[in-house]
C-alpha cells in the first residue's frame, strides 16, 4: 500500500497546478517493481470550454479543451483547428431558445459515417453532440441528436 501512496504523492508534487497541461510534461515513477513513465502533452485536457454563440464562422481550437460547447444562434461553418493524432473532441451544440432553422456546416476535412452529414436539431433548447476523433489525417465525426 505504501508504494501507491508514494506514487500518488509524487504525481501530485510533480504535476501540481498543471491542469490543463500546457506543452509537454513527463513524469517517471520508479521503485522496486520497475519504472512507469507517464507523458502528457497538449492532447490531454480537463474541464469544459465555452465557445459562446455561433456566428457565420467559428473556429474550434482543440488546444482549448477536449469538451467544448457552442450555442447555435445562426447558421455557421465550424472548423476544427489543432487536433493531434489520437485526440478526441466532443462538441456540445445547444440550439438557442427559438425554432429558427440554422444550417450547420463543418469544414470538408470532417467526415461522417457513410459520407452523409447528419441533420442538426432546430428546436428551442435542443442539444446535439458531435464527437470527433483525429487519426492523423482525417477528422472522423459522429453525431448524437436531440437530447432533451
Amino acid at each position: 500500500a505504501d508504494r501507491f501512496q508514494d506514487a500518488t504523492s509524487s504525481i501530485q508534487t510533480q504535476l501540481n497546478g498543471k491542469s490543463p497541461i500546457a506543452g509537454s510534461t513527463s513524469l517517471t515513477i520508479g521503485g522496486k517493481m520497475g519504472v512507469i513513465n507517464i507523458k502528457a502533452d497538449s492532447s490531454i485536457y480537463a474541464g469544459l470550454k465555452s465557445n459562446g454563440n455561433s456566428s457565420t464562422a467559428i473556429n474550434i481550437y482543440a488546444s482549448q479543451g477536449n469538451t467544448q460547447t457552442v450555442t447555435r444562434t445562426g447558421s455557421a461553418t465550424y472548423t476544427i483547428i489543432g487536433m493531434v493524432a489520437g485526440q478526441s473532441l466532443t462538441l456540445v451544440m445547444v440550439h438557442e431558445a427559438s425554432t429558427t432553422a440554422y444550417t450547420v456546416t463543418f469544414s470538408p476535412a470532417v467526415i461522417w459515417p457513410g459520407g452523409v452529414v447528419p441533420a442538426f436539431t432546430n428546436t428551442s433548447g435542443a442539444v446535439d453532440v458531435v464527437c470527433i476523433r483525429y487519426d492523423g489525417s482525417r477528422y472522423l465525426a459522429m453525431q448524437s441528436a436531440d437530447f432533451k
